[in-house]
């Protein structure tokens, strides 16, 4: 007598988002998937300062901030402008500095 296979299933989680991904001077960037759906409130906050280095920083990350940092010629604060709302619309803020949730 033999004992009865075991059949497991894997659970997935389908995919339904796309990768989150810039592109800046021929480079392509990776930016994070989004936990529960939302910024972490320290990039909402800079975006909404205007302190544009930090927000962009943060969401590239170390490796890719230095490959930024490393571009020649070195970019502006225009390049990091058009990143960050390149950034903003990709997660759906419209553009770098525009907030929904404000009112004031």
């Amino acid at each position: 007598m033999t004992a009865p296979k075991k059949t497991t299933t894997r659970k997935t989680t389908p995919k339904t988002d796309k990768p989150k991904v810039i592109s800046f001077r021929g480079e392509r960037f990776r930016l994070p998937e989004l936990e529960g759906g939302s910024l972490d409130i320290d990039v909402i906050e800079a975006f909404e300062d205007g302190k544009v280095v930090t927000a962009v920083r943060s969401l590239l990350g170390t490796q890719q901030w230095a490959t930024v940092k490393a571009m020649t010629p070195k970019p502006t604060m225009a390049d990091l402008e058009d990143i960050a709302d390149k950034i903003a619309k990709v997660y759906g803020m419209g553009s770098a500095g525009e907030s929904d949730a404000s009112s004031d």
